[in-house]
Formats: C-alpha cells, structure tokens, sequence
C-alpha cells in the first residue's frame, strides 16, 4: 500500500508539473501575442500619425496658397479703386473746366435780372417790357 501511495503521489505530482507546463506555455503564447498586438498597433499609430502629418504640411501649403492669391486679389482690387479715384478726379477737373468755359460772359444777378439791364436802361429801352431772365 504504501507503494501505491507513492506512485499515486507521484502521478498527482507529474500531472501538477504538466498542467503547469502548459498554463506556462499559454501564457507565454499569449504574452507573445499581446506583445505582436500591442506592436501591430503601435506601428499603425506611427503610420496614422505619419499619413497625418503629411496631410497636415498639404493642407499648411493650400493655406499659404490661398492666402496669396486673396493678397494679390486684395491688392488689384485697391488698385482698381485707386484707378476709379483718379478717374473720378479727372472728371471732376474737367467737368468743373466745362461748367467754368459754358458760364455766361454776364453775370447773373440774384434778383434775377441780367446785368444787361442796365445799359438797356441806360440805352433808353423799355426795362419794364423787357422779360426778365431767371435761373433755377
């Protein structure tokens, strides 16, 4: 019997060992997996992050881009406001020579009666007949 014992004991111990073994063995499988995972992930995270940073240098150029072109546009808007100013200058000039060459060569009075008047009268006409000239 005690032999008995003995090899019972000895089998309960070889299969305490194998079993063990083999959680070991799992766990090692799956730590060697979790390192693959956590790896496969880290090396995505690195391609992301390189995929973004290069969309983020296209989307920096775009930028500068768009914002010389809104330069270049402000700046020809300002010069064609420049350009009307100056044309609008100019007509004034030569609206104000126009109005100035047209004036009559007597002044008007504010009464509204011609300068004329006067040496009408003076002339002897008939100031009353005349009509007077009014301006509006």
């Amino acid at each position: 019997m005690e032999e008995q014992l003995k090899n019972t004991l000895l089998l309960a111990q070889d299969s305490a060992d194998k079993s063990t073994e083999q959680a070991r063995r799992e766990a090692e499988l799956m730590l060697t997996e979790a390192g693959q995972k956590a790896r496969d992930i880290v090396h995505k995270a690195h391609e992301e992050k390189t995929l973004l940073e290069g969309d983020l240098r296209n989307l920096r150029a775009v930028e500068h881009e768009t914002r010389q072109r809104f330069r270049a546009l402000a700046e020809a808007v300002l010069a064609n406001l420049d350009e009307a100013e100056a044309a609008a200058d100019e007509s004034a000039v030569t609206l104000r020579a126009a109005i100035r060459d047209a004036r009559p060569s007597r002044p008007i009075h504010t009464d509204g009666a011609a300068a004329g008047e006067d040496a009408r009268s003076a002339a002897g006409e008939d100031v009353a007949a005349a009509e007077p000239v009014t301006t509006s």
